[in-house]
């Protein structure tokens, strides 16, 4: 009988190759699938909000880590310190499937004027005109600091003249 490595099965879930691709997708991963590697990038980001970034914007295709570098923040910032690190990554996922529509602030535990987020899970997903609206509401609240995640294959197909 052949041996399984764990691992590997755990790591394919990431390739988008087949139709049990999901877990590269924050929004259907859970903790036990869950890798949380110190980056650069994430270390740039918790750097910007702590000093008090008014907007973040990440681009990349589906798959590339938007959603995930936001759950990390929320985690980061916004998840209660004394719970387990399964319980934190669970809190974090349900704020990033409930409330990062743009339109509602989130508690944060950052000091200093703009300690609430605003994040927009899928700003790629709203007509130009919404998107506008929207953006320019978030932008004028000094207490949030907005983030903006805009699929790339959305941007480059946009390439249409007119108004932005």
């Amino acid at each position: 009988m052949p041996t399984t490595n764990k691992l590997v099965g755990r790591l394919n879930r990431y390739l988008p190759f087949d139709p049990g691709h999901d877990q590269i997708y924050e929004e259907h991963a859970s903790s036990s699938d869950s890798f949380n590697i110190e980056t650069k990038a994430f270390s740039y980001l918790v750097k910007a909000c702590e000093d008090g970034a008014n907007a973040i914007v990440l681009t990349g295709d589906a798959g590339h880590g938007k959603t995930h570098l936001c759950r990390r923040l929320l985690e980061h910032f916004c998840v209660e310190e004394f719970l387990a690190k399964e319980q934190k990554e669970d809190e974090s996922r349900k704020l990033i499937n409930e409330k990062c529509d743009g339109l509602q602030q989130i508690e944060t535990s950052l000091s200093g004027t703009r300690n609430k987020f605003r994040i927009f899970k899928d700003f790629s997903e709203l007509a130009i005109d919404v998107a506008a609206s929207r953006l320019e509401e978030a932008l004028e609240d000094d207490s949030s600091i907005t983030v903006l995640c805009a699929n790339e294959g959305r941007l480059r197909g946009n390439r249409s003249p007119g108004p932005y």
